[in-house]
């Protein structure tokens, strides 16, 4: 049940997140301590850990994209 809860709860968190601007910490961190046990540190790191990894892709995305300007 858990498993088809979670993707679910994803979904929902990131279309809020989309529509109010905020970021996705304030939504994920509650929801991993309370839904999957996780302790607040473990919660946090995880939180940090997707951010740095969505804004490397982002980056590399972005560097694509852009021409040199050397």
């Amino acid at each position: 049940m858990l498993k088809l809860l979670l993707p679910i709860v994803g979904f929902l968190i990131s279309m809020a997140e989309a529509l109010t601007g905020v970021g996705g910490g304030i939504f994920v961190v509650p929801l991993l301590t309370l839904l999957c046990g996780f302790e607040p540190v473990e919660a946090v790191g995880t939180s940090i850990t997707t951010i740095i990894i969505t804004s490397m892709a982002s980056s590399v995305n972005y560097l694509k994209q852009t021409p040199c300007l050397c």
